[in-house]
Order: structure tokens, then sequence, then C-alpha cells
């Protein structure tokens, strides 16, 4: 009897092993299941919806190969370009130089303009200032003529984060040499969606008065290389950080595809937007 006990006992303790295992393989393939349903709802939602306007940008001279390499991924021509501005004079073939206009204009393209020193967007006030003054002065230089509002972005990479203390000043010489050539430089910024030091000090300085006229989001759909367009997503390219007064106005969404980074124009703030960029 005591033997029929135990072996029934072992057999009794064998099957509830087998049910807590297959419970927590249950539990498992539920959760699983759950997280693809999300991914699916996710991918669904980036598939279908509205788009903007294509957009490039490049550290590379823009000649009509790498326009009409652009308009062939696209299927549509680019409605704005992307390039550096650091100080006049300079001679990097990286930042923007008036033969790049003609290209630029005779492809009816607009020209973003992205303020450039990327080491030292964590830096003083005085350095802030400064480096505006520089990017303000290399605009002027090179596009044969500005005028009335222009968006001017910052250039800042998630390894440098932006500091309250230069960004103060790096929009007190943007404007500065803007108003005294009578153009209204619109500091904005460009930064990873990712960067919370950024987005916490642009929020900050906001709060005290400093203005920002919109963020263009880098967030990308593939680490590297091609992808198509995805659907316009809130959710995907406003930073929790942001303040509710700051738009997002472009969404930079893949790198390094054919020399050209990706990009589109958020579809809710398009006209405003493109209106804002230089027509070389």
């Amino acid at each position: 009897m005591a033997k029929t006990a135990k072996k029934k006992s072992a057999k009794t303790i064998g099957k509830r092993k087998k049910s807590t295992k297959t419970a927590a393989k249950k539990k498992v393939t539920k959760v699983t299941k759950k997280k693809a349903s999300k991914k699916k709802v996710a991918a669904a939602a980036l598939s279908s919806g509205p788009r903007g306007n294509p957009g490039a940008d490049s550290l590379s001279v823009v000649k009509q190969a790498l326009v009409n390499g652009a308009e062939n991924f696209y299927g549509a021509m680019p409605r704005f370009w992307g390039r550096y501005f650091k100080g006049p004079g300079n001679t990097s073939p990286q930042q923007y130089h008036a033969a790049e206009g003609l290209v630029l204009r005779s492809n009816g393209i607009r020209l973003l303009p992205i303020g450039r020193q990327t080491t030292s967007v964590g830096g003083t006030e005085a350095k802030g200032r400064s480096d505006g003054e520089d990017n303000a002065n290399a605009i002027l230089g090179e596009v044969a003529s500005v005028s009335g509002d222009v968006l001017v972005f910052l250039d800042v990479e998630q390894s440098h984060p932006l500091s309250r203390t230069y960004y103060r000043g790096w929009v007190d010489g943007i404007q500065g040499v803007g108003a005294s050539n009578l153009v209204n430089f619109i500091p904005c910024v460009y930064g990873s969606f990712s960067a919370n030091p950024t987005w916490t000090a642009l929020a900050a300085e906001f709060a005290n008065g400093v203005p920002c006229g919109g963020v263009w989001i880098a967030r990308y759909m593939v680490a590297n290389g091609c992808t198509s367009m995805p659907a316009w997503s809130d959710t995907r390219t406003r930073p929790p950080a942001l303040p509710a007064g700051v738009p997002v106005l472009a969404w930079q969404y893949a790198q390094n595809c054919h020399s050209i980074d990706l990009n589109q124009c958020n579809p809710n703030h398009e006209a405003d937007f493109l209106a804002g960029l230089i027509a070389p």
C-alpha cells in the first residue's frame, strides 16, 4: 500500500509540474502574441495614413546628379534640402556654397539652413552667441537674397546635448545679425527623438521666453540605408519633454540612402514650414 501511495503521489506531482509548465508556456505565448499584435498595429499605422512631402539633407555638395538620385528614389522631387552653415568664408565642401543655389533653384527645392558646430552646443552663452553670429553671417554671405522670416536649425547630436546657456546665446546671435540685415532668423533645433537632456534644456529656455520656431526630429525606421516613407506619426516624432508650443516640422526617418538622408515634412505644418525656408 505504501508503495502504491508513493507512486500515486509521484504521478500527481508530475501532473502538477506539467500543468504548471503548460500554464507558464501559455502565459509566455499570450505575452508574445500581445507584443506581436502591438507591433502589427504599430506597423499598420506607419504603413497607412497621411504623409508629408519628401525632403533631403546631405553632407556633400548638392549637384544635379544627387538631386536626380533623390527624385528617382522618392518618385517625386524633394521639396527641401538641408545643408550646413558654419561661418563666413568656410571653404569646406561639407558647408553650403552659393553655386549649389542654382541647382536647388532650377529644381524648385527650398534650402533648409543648418547651423553646425556640433561639439560646442553644450557650451557657454558667449560661445553660443559667437556661433550664432557666424551661422547668420554665413547664410547671408552664401545665399544671394535672404529676406523675411527664415527658419534656421541648430544641429544638436545626441552625443553632445544642448545646454540652456548655449541655446540662449545662439538665439541672440542669429537674431541680432538678422535684425541688422532686415531678416528675421527664427531659431529652430534639429535633434534625436530620445535626446532628453536637449529637449529638457530647450523646454526650460522656452518657458523663460527664449523662442523656438520648431524642431526637426531624427528617428530612424532602419539603422542605416534606404526605406520607404512611413506615414506621419506624432507619437514617433514628438519627444515627451518638448513644450506644447513648439511644433515638430520635419522627420528624418532614415540616413545614408544614396548619399542623402531621408526626410518628410509634417503634413500638419507643411505650408508654414516650407514658407520659412529659403528660395535660393
